[in-house]
């Protein structure tokens, strides 16, 4: 299968995931591997050649690595991602750890591109996991840039404009430098459809210093996507400008996204023709390489080129094959977006298991010195062994008391955390019981992006505690409240069929619209957008539940917020909202 019919831009993330190996090796073998490396974005071609003259060459170990994750590197350029998986998986179990590291970098990003998305995201915060323990700022730095991509793909802004400025935070080498202030014009332009100017100046003049051509050119076209509406004659002069660079260097995947802005600002000013003929080409050029989001927007704007030209017919047809790709991308942004908060968990729970771990070792101590003391007690007296006793049992059960806590709550909002949530529910759902049906509840916080960055995170840590406690005050004993993710909640119904799944979540909506939280001198109050899903005990899947509530929350995102939708559920019931 060709991988580049399905792969999704990867760009930024591979362009650093392969920092230099250090090597005492033959010197001019390894000049030539380095050589190569700094070559690798600018002139592949170059790279290919030197490539092929090192074959042959008696590599040490670790240049045998390197030169793995170069070849593997071209392979992803040209597109042929599953050649390049199968290069680089070879070295997953390098004896090397910070060659693992890079190999986790390296497959999240191509995994992402192939869409598949749990393996993209476990291998990103594996190297996440490991990011504290290593001492090339470089590498670290190379774990931050994969980690702005991947929040930006799964739309999580705000963490991705966060891990951009740590790039740079980590390292000053002028290509992180560089990366780093590219990837938080991306991240900023995606969270506010906006940049800052000198944001954009500053990012192509690093890039350019650190010779990093592909990625200055890269943007320009990530400002085209806030500029196109306003600044039309500026996006199409930018992009006639671009385009020829970026061909030279051959990456398909910006090259389409930069065709895409340049038909958009020719059809802004008023030039259908040219803008037509270039969304049939980047609607094949996107549909190639399996970029769902781009060919569903060329669709769109072809449809309505279409229309206006008198084209009835084709314009229906290509609205309805528009709605065709973009109820696929809705359904790739969904599955993305549960394997993010579902690795976001894991990662989240192995630094858990840290203070665990800790509280663990507290906790055998405590038990070693009562067997220390046994031996005093068998000649104590009764009562002061007895007494004694039951200082220890309480001590005991206080510390498990407090491991149970730490492994299942979220301090925060005093719920359950979203692996035992999870775990928790998926028992429910395959135990036998005689409730004939369970519905489940998803809904987070509308634009709390807006409400941290207005008001400050101790603002919007206040909101989810309240919102936490407004909602226990509004279900029953038996249900489930988790926070699942940052403003992400769900709520696990027992016997509780839709339309009484459906009457709980409104009272909760509505509970969470009427209610003030006070934040110092500011009142600020909040909506919250709500997805419903409810099966038989026929079906026991826990991961199908929750997509069917997932895409409901995310339709209520769609039409406008402060809402709930409900899954459609045969044989019954049909897509709501209320």
């Amino acid at each position: 299968m060709d991988t580049a019919k399905r792969g999704k831009p990867f760009l930024l993330a591979v362009l650093l995931s392969l920092a230099p190996l250090a090597t005492a090796a033959d010197g001019d073998i390894q000049q030539r591997l380095d050589l190569a490396e700094q070559l690798r974005t600018s002139d592949p071609g170059r790279v290919a050649q030197l490539l092929e003259g090192l074959e042959a060459e008696p590599l040490a170990p670790p240049q045998q690595h390197q030169l793995g994750f170069l070849r593997a590197y071209l392979l992803a350029m040209r597109g042929r991602l599953e050649e390049a998986i199968a290069l680089v998986d070879e070295l997953r179990t390098s004896p090397y750890p910070e060659t693992r590291i890079k190999v986790h970098l390296l497959l999240a990003n191509m995994h992402e591109s192939i869409k598949d998305f749990s393996a993209a995201y476990t291998y990103l915060y594996h190297a996440l996991s490991a990011v504290g323990s290593v001492q090339d700022s470089a590498l670290r730095a190379n774990v931050y840039t994969v980690a702005t991509q991947l929040n930006i793909s799964a739309g999580s802004y705000q963490r991705a404009h966060e891990y951009a400025l740590a790039i740079r935070d980590t390292s000053d080498q002028p290509r992180h430098v560089c990366i780093s202030r590219a990837l938080e014009l991306h991240a900023l332009v995606r969270l506010q459809n906006s940049y800052p100017p000198d944001l954009a100046e500053a990012a192509w003049q690093d890039c350019e210093r650190a010779d990093e051509l592909l990625v200055a050119h890269t943007t320009r076209v990530y400002t085209a996507e806030a500029d196109v509406q306003h600044s039309p004659r500026q996006v199409r002069d930018s992009m006639q400008q671009t385009l020829p660079a970026l061909e030279r260097i051959g990456f398909p995947y910006t090259i389409v996204k930069a065709r895409y802005w340049l038909a958009r600002a020719q059809l802004e000013l008023g030039e259908p023709a040219a803008a037509q003929r270039l969304l049939e080409d980047v609607y094949r050029q996107a549909g190639e390489l399996g970029d769902r989001k781009i060919t569903s927007q060329a669709l769109l704007f072809l449809a309505r080129i279409y229309e206006q030209g008198g084209q009835a017919e084709q314009a229906l047809d290509t609205y309805k094959a528009h709605i065709k790709s973009l109820n696929k991308y809705i359904s790739e942004f969904s599955e993305r977006n549960i394997a993010h908060h579902m690795a976001q968990t894991d990662y989240m729970e192995n630094r858990n298991r840290m203070e665990l771990l800790t509280s663990e070792n507290e906790l055998l101590q405590l038990e070693a010195r009562v067997q220390r003391n046994e031996k005093l007690m068998s000649v104590a007296g009764g009562s002061v062994l007895i007494g004694f006793m039951l200082l220890v049992m309480i001590g005991l059960n206080r510390k498990k008391t407090q491991l149970d806590a730490l492994a299942s709550t979220d301090f925060l909002t005093q719920t359950y955390n979203r692996r035992y949530f999870t775990e928790l529910v998926d028992r429910r759902l395959k135990e036998p019981k005689a409730d004939n049906y369970y519905s489940l509840v998803i809904f987070d916080i509308d634009n709390f992006k807006i409400v941290n960055d207005q008001h400050g995170h101790a603002a919007g840590d206040e909101i989810l505690r309240t919102l936490a406690r407004v909602c226990h005050e509004h279900i029953r004993q038996e249900d489930i409240l988790a926070r699942i993710g940052g403003e992400e909640f769900a709520l696990f119904l027992p016997g509780c069929a839709q339309t009484n799944a459906v009457q709980i979540a409104d009272q909760c909506r509505r509970a969470i619209a009427d209610t003030v939280v006070p934040c110092g001198d500011l009142n600020l109050s909040v909506t919250a957008s709500f997805g419903v899903a409810t099966t038989s005990l026929e079906v026991s899947s826990f991961e199908a539940l929750f997509k069917q509530a997932d895409d409901a929350l995310y339709r209520s995102k769609g039409r406008g917020r402060n809402c709930i939708n409900v899954a459609p559920w045969s044989p019954t019931t049909t897509c709501a909202s209320v």
